[in-house]
């Protein structure tokens, strides 16, 4: 049997429904890997973007390398 549903307006007055975070506390929440190996994921996230790369510098595609460059480096930072 399913759960019952409630309604929009029930959900956003719940009071033991958290409040969303905004951009800036995101940022905040985010752990930083300063000096840290980097995780798993982030080794895939990179391997991944790196092999992005080499298919757009093959096909001759400058602004999407340039794109993919800028996000390796936001990423290692």
């Amino acid at each position: 049997m399913a759960a019952p549903r409630r309604s929009a307006k029930a959900q956003a007055d719940d009071p033991d429904e958290p409040e969303p975070l905004d951009q800036g506390a995101k940022e905040e929440a985010a752990p930083k890997h300063e000096g840290a190996s980097p995780t798993a994921m982030e080794r895939a996230y990179m391997d991944a973007l790196r092999r992005e790369r080499a298919g757009y510098e093959q096909r001759g595609l400058t602004d999407r390398v340039a794109q993919v460059d800028a996000e390796l480096k936001r990423f290692k930072q």
